[in-house]
């Protein structure tokens, strides 16, 4: 059974994606309360657009 690498918390492995998801970037498993979001700038055929994605509080960016 994984655990939230942030908090320690139990995550079941049915769950995934409705409590839990894993980090963009380290690929650990981290819960929805540690969860943190970092936006990106894609450029493609169509313009600009931001891309969001999911990361632990490890990989975060701080300002």
């Amino acid at each position: 059974m994984p655990k939230c690498s942030c908090c320690g918390r139990e995550l079941k492995e049915k769950d995934k994606g409705r409590t839990w998801r894993e980090c963009r970037y380290c690929g650990l498993p981290v819960c929805f309360n540690c969860t943190h979001y970092v936006g990106t700038t894609v450029r493609d055929l169509f313009g600009e657009h931001v891309e969001v994605v999911c990361v632990c509080g490890t990989c975060r960016i701080r300002k």
